[in-house]
């Protein structure tokens, strides 16, 4: 998606982007049904609830990169876009200091 500068947002990308997908894996059959749970009132609470626990833990953008540890603690180790050689550092960096 985000290489090639589409919204996301729009149901037709993710629509096209599924289709493709699943083409390609050999279930062309399945993306006529994939795209019916994506438009259902399932998926959208599905959907809204997964935004609402986020926001919850204080996210507020994407990408965003977080080192959850096993009491459930989260620290954000990048906010937005990071080169890989940036994240290994910063993934260094977080586990030694656990």
């Amino acid at each position: 998606f985000y290489v090639d500068g589409l919204d996301t947002t729009d149901e037709a990308v993710l629509q096209a982007a599924l289709e493709r997908e699943l083409a390609a894996q050999g279930h062309t059959d399945e993306a006529l049904r994939a795209a019916s749970v994506m438009r259902s009132h399932a998926a959208s609470v599905a959907t809204q609830a997964d935004f609402d626990r986020v926001r919850g833990w204080g996210l507020r953008s994407f990408p965003q990169l977080l080192a959850v540890r096993d009491d459930s603690s989260m620290t954000v180790l990048s906010n937005g876009f990071a080169p890989a050689t940036q994240l290994r550092q910063v993934l260094r960096d977080s586990l030694r200091r656990d």
